[in-house]
Parts: structure tokens; sequence; C-alpha cells
């Protein structure tokens, strides 16, 4: 039998497109007061998926209704989509019909579900997928910008 030893594990946010500075966050507030925030994040940690994004969105129960998300998830988008990413996955546990309907207003598409893997309040749920494209696939895509980098530039 063949020897198995650990390996030094990868080392977060060395890849290209990978880290803080790809993935940005906007937070929406009101008399210092948190209403929610849209977040990004690598969607997979391996070189081969860093064109994509994972997008997640949280909004407090009495900013529901008000255009907080659609403005939080919008300003997002605007920005990954000027970072590189050709697309953004959203991750939303079912069933929450209200962020279905956001995503599927901003142009995302359903893609799949994971079955029974987001434990939340002793229960196991189901997670659904919503793919948004950003820009076309090419046979050599540019590395994804640092987000500061397209903000200083604008």
């Amino acid at each position: 039998m063949r020897r198995l030893l650990p390996t030094r594990p990868r080392w977060r946010g060395a890849l290209p497109g990978n880290g803080p500075r790809f993935h940005p966050w906007f937070v929406a507030e009101e008399n210092e007061r948190l209403l929610g925030y849209a977040s990004s994040a690598p969607f997979r940690t391996r070189a081969a998926y860093r064109w994509i994004v994972e997008t997640g969105i949280y909004l407090s129960p009495d900013a529901s209704g008000r255009g907080v998300g659609r403005s939080l998830v919008s300003a997002l988008l605007d920005l990954l989509e000027r970072q590189g990413y050709v697309a953004a996955i959203g991750a939303i546990a079912l069933p929450i019909p209200a962020s279905v309907a956001l995503h599927e207003k901003l142009g995302f598409t359903y893609a799949g579900t994971y079955r029974g893997v987001d434990f939340k309040q002793g229960r196991w749920l189901d997670v659904g997928l919503w793919q948004k494209e950003l820009a076309p696939r090419t046979s050599e895509p540019q590395e994804p910008l640092a987000f500061d980098s397209v903000i200083a530039s604008e």
C-alpha cells in the first residue's frame, strides 16, 4: 500500500482574481442602521473558475419591498462586470420566493439545485442556483481586475 502524506493547503488569495480585493461587497444603511448588503466571493478556489463569482444578498425585514435589494445587487453586478467576470452565480436557500424573484428580475436564470446542503434553524434546506451572464466567453479571457483599481480609474 502506498503511503499518503498530507500536503500544504492552498493559499487563499494566491490565485489571480482571488482574495478580498477582487470580491466587493455593497452595504445599505439608513440612520446608521444596516438595511442590507450584497456580497461576492470566489465561485470555487481552483484557478479554472476564477472568471466566475458567487453573489449573495441579505436584507433586514424592514428593508424588504423598498428597492434596497435591487439597488445593492445591481451595483454589485455592474462592478463585477467591469472587473472582467463573465458570470455570477446566486445561491438561494429554498424556499425564499422574494430572493428568487429579485434574481430573476435582474436577469438571473435557474441553473440547478443542491439538495439538502444548507443547515439552518434545525433543518436541512435545498439551495437553488441562479446564473447571470456578465460577458461573453473568450478563448483567452483577461484576468479579473481588483475592484479598487476599477473604481480608481473612473
